[in-house]
C-alpha cells in the first residue's frame, strides 16, 4: 500500500508541475485549451502525463524500473489521439533544452527540476519570437529528426 501511495504522490508531483509551469500558456492567451491526461496502465513499471493545448503536447514520462524521466514535445495533429507511442518517436525536449540535464534524467525526484527548466526555455522562446514562431521552429526541427 506504501508503494502505491508513493507513485501516486509522484503522479500529483508531475501533473501539478506541468499545470504550474506550464499556466502561462492560459495566462497570457497563447492557447485556448489546456488538458492534463495520465496513462496509467502500467503503474509498476511507470507512469505517463501528457499537457495538451490545441497546438502542442507536452510528455513525461517516469519510468520506475529505470529510475529516470523522460520528456517530449510534439505538435498535435487535430486528427491523431494522443498516445505515448506517438510522442516517443517525435522530438525530445531534453535535446531542445540546449544543456545538459543528464543529470536529471537518472532520478524520478528531479522530474520538478527538469519540467522547470523546460518552461523556461518554451516560456524565453515564446517571449523573443512569439507563438507563431515558435510553433513554426518546433515543426522544422521535429521534422528534422
Amino acid at each position: 500500500m506504501t508503494n502505491l501511495l508513493n507513485k501516486c504522490q509522484q503522479i500529483d508531483v508531475v501533473r501539478s508541475e506541468l499545470v504550474r509551469a506550464f499556466s502561462f500558456f492560459i495566462e497570457e492567451e497563447l492557447f485556448n485549451e489546456f488538458t492534463i491526461s495520465e496513462d496509467l496502465s502500467h503503474l509498476g513499471m511507470g507512469f505517463k502525463v501528457t499537457l495538451n493545448t490545441e497546438e502542442l503536447i507536452i510528455g513525461v514520462f517516469v519510468s520506475n524500473i529505470e529510475k529516470s524521466v523522460d520528456c517530449k514535445i510534439s505538435l498535435r495533429q487535430s486528427n491523431m489521439s494522443v498516445d505515448w507511442s506517438l510522442l516517443r518517436s517525435d522530438f525530445d525536449a531534453l535535446r531542445y533544452l540546449g544543456s545538459d540535464v543528464s543529470d536529471l534524467l537518472n532520478n524520478v525526484n528531479n522530474s520538478k527540476k527538469l519540467i522547470g527548466k523546460l518552461r523556461t526555455k518554451i516560456y524565453d522562446e515564446i517571449q523573443s519570437k512569439g507563438i507563431v514562431n515558435f510553433l513554426n521552429e518546433l515543426e522544422q526541427t521535429i521534422g528534422e529528426k
